[in-house]
């Protein structure tokens, strides 16, 4: 039986002050020596256990967006291991707001810590097989949701709307902005288009992609600020060599694929953990970390820049694939 929203009592009234808190970011700002490198690192990844990195300020915006219109909740996408999907339940969860998920996968496949925390915050999941899921970006798709769920608000996988853009816009604001290079991990570039579209004439912003073989990111982001009005294009850095001078996204970073096992970024994580005590996770962040070291030892980005590495946070989904890979903590 489908999940009723009439069920559930809109009359709780949520109170949104504590997205005023982290107006000013500068706090959580940290200087990092790494090897032979100095760099800033923003930790989003320490605003909250729950909602914390780039999560927040992706859905800041679209919850924001069902509360004035008084809309019933949300509709989302996303895997088993979903940092979006984690983020959305939870918030959701703290206004009141009915929360339906669409995972991608069969039911049957595997039960994730992620799912399991979903549930205990009142989302109510439903799985697509992968045929399904790959359409859930067509017009027709998005009518049958909208039949299914009338009034929600349907939030695309990771928050990649002009909402999502728009929250993300409000990082860079919030922290003593003086960085040539700003880099962040892409995914669906939402939270990249979000910080160059509030980067300075001057500044570069560099996103890592995590997923391998992609080639439509680039494509992705100029539509989008075709569609805004906003900033110049961004290019494709095919130079390998040379250093970087405008903003792009490079996918020379994704390894064996989007969660799979990699020994030497495996290797890295540790040492960079080791050496720093900020944590990574598998995905994303080592990558970016990754990515962000190399570029600089191949002095793609110059030793005289003052560099600014956005932690996204995602650390909830490093024990699910700690067990799936049978990694101990420092292996």
């Amino acid at each position: 039986m489908l999940f009723n929203p009439q069920d559930i009592s809109r009359d709780f009234k949520p109170d949104f002050s504590f997205f005023s808190q982290h107006d000013s970011l500068t706090k959580l700002v940290q200087h990092v020596k790494y090897d032979v490198f100095n760099f800033d690192v923003l930790r989003l990844d320490l605003m909250n256990e729950f909602w914390g990195g780039n999560k927040l300020f992706k859905l800041k915006e679209n919850i924001q967006f069902v509360l004035d219109n008084k809309l019933k909740g949300v509709v989302t996408f996303g895997g088993a291991n979903s940092n979006h999907l984690y983020a959305t339940a939870a918030l959701c969860n703290q206004f009141n707001l009915p929360c339906v998920v669409l995972v991608r996968g069969e039911a049957k496949l595997r039960q994730t810590s992620t799912l399991t925390f979903m549930e205990s915050k009142g989302a109510t999941i439903y799985n697509l097989n992968r045929t399904d899921y790959k359409n859930k970006n067509q017009p027709e798709f998005l009518a049958y949701i909208e039949k299914l769920f009338p009034d929600f608000h349907i939030i695309p996988e990771g928050g990649n709307n002009l909402l999502g853009i728009k929250g993300c816009e409000s990082i860079l604001p919030g922290v003593q902005n003086n960085y040539d290079y700003i880099l962040c991990a892409c995914g669906t570039a939402t939270t990249f288009t979000g910080i160059y579209n509030a980067s300075l004439k001057n500044q570069i912003v560099i996103g890592i992609s995590v997923l391998k073989g992609e080639n439509r990111l680039i494509h992705d982001v100029n539509a989008t600020l075709l569609n805004l009005h906003s900033k110049p294009y961004i290019e494709e850095n095919r130079e390998l060599t040379e250093e970087i001078i405008s903003s792009t996204i490079l996918n020379d970073y994704a390894f064996s694929g989007y969660a799979a096992f990699d020994k030497e970024l495996i290797e890295f994580k540790n040492n960079f953990e080791t050496e720093t005590s900020i944590p990574l996770d598998y995905i994303y962040t080592s990558k970016l970390f990754y990515g962000a070291s190399d570029l600089m030892r191949k002095k793609r980005i110059s030793e005289t820049k003052k560099v600014l590495i956005i932690h996204c946070g995602g650390l909830q989904g490093n024990a699910d694939y700690e067990a799936r890979y049978h990694l101990t903590d420092k292996r």
